[in-house]
């Protein structure tokens, strides 16, 4: 039985790390055998799962980030026009992160949160709130 705990935990931080796949059915279909599962296990286990596949996406992005700004890799111009898409990601289309709990677009989206560098102390609570909502969706509904 722990088995099935180790491969909740797999499929949850695949499904939600760059390459999302279909890891909320595999779960579901795992858990709808009838057998008596501790849900709260399932629930923590595919939490943890999911945001630390979600907050490596967004390391991955900050790391990306730095090594353009700081490398010899853009222009100062271009450096400047990336100042500015900074600007207007974390003034206005912050509130993607919402959406991270979502497998198919939240790997992209906490990616190109990080590489556009998303405030931290609003980026990150958006996504383990809406993990937190997903995963409760997808066991207890």
């Amino acid at each position: 039985m722990d088995q099935i705990f180790v491969e909740i935990f797999k499929e949850s931080f695949f499904a939600s790390f760059l390459i999302s796949f279909s890891g909320e059915l595999y779960t579901k279909t795992i858990i709808s055998f009838p057998e008596n599962y501790n849900m709260t296990k399932i629930f923590v286990i595919y939490y943890i799962g999911g945001v630390l596949a979600l907050l490596l996406n967004y390391g991955i992005g900050l790391t990306v980030a730095k090594l353009l700004i700081t490398g010899k890799y853009l222009s100062e111009e271009l450096k400047h026009d990336y100042g500015n898409i900074e600007f207007i990601y974390n003034r206005y289309v912050i509130w993607t992160g919402l959406f991270a709990g979502i497998s198919i677009i939240g790997g992209a989206i906490t990616t190109f949160g990080g590489l556009l560098r998303a405030r931290s102390n609003i980026f990150v609570p958006m996504i383990l709130l809406s993990k937190a909502i997903m995963v409760y969706v997808t066991l207890f509904m």
